[in-house]
């Protein structure tokens, strides 16, 4: 079984919002996903009180992220970037100090 966590594109045109969704390697991108973990809204909002930064919305249930992962999970390119921005993976260019 070859299980992927994925990027699914939903929104309207020229305004994409992504679920965060597993789903079976071998169905279709359009087939319903096993569990949809969270969501990544792509367009970045101008952040309040600082104009000149944006912010860009993701939401994520860490629990299930982590069990999915646990039970052998492949995350995509871009789920497994946004899973090193949020510490799930470990990220290898910035080692963790061990003491």
């Amino acid at each position: 079984m070859g299980v992927r966590i994925r990027l699914v594109r939903m929104g309207l045109k020229r305004n994409p919002i992504y679920n965060i969704a597993v789903s079976d390697n071998k169905r279709g991108l359009t087939k319903k996903p096993i569990e949809v973990i969270g969501t990544y809204d792509a367009h970045s909002k101008p952040l309040p009180g600082a104009p000149n930064k944006k912010l860009k919305e993701v939401h994520l249930d860490f629990e299930r992220a982590r069990y999915w992962l646990g039970v052998g999970a492949q995350p995509s390119d871009t789920v497994t970037s946004l899973f090193r921005k949020f510490g799930i993976i470990p990220n290898p260019y910035h080692p963790t100090v061990k003491k």
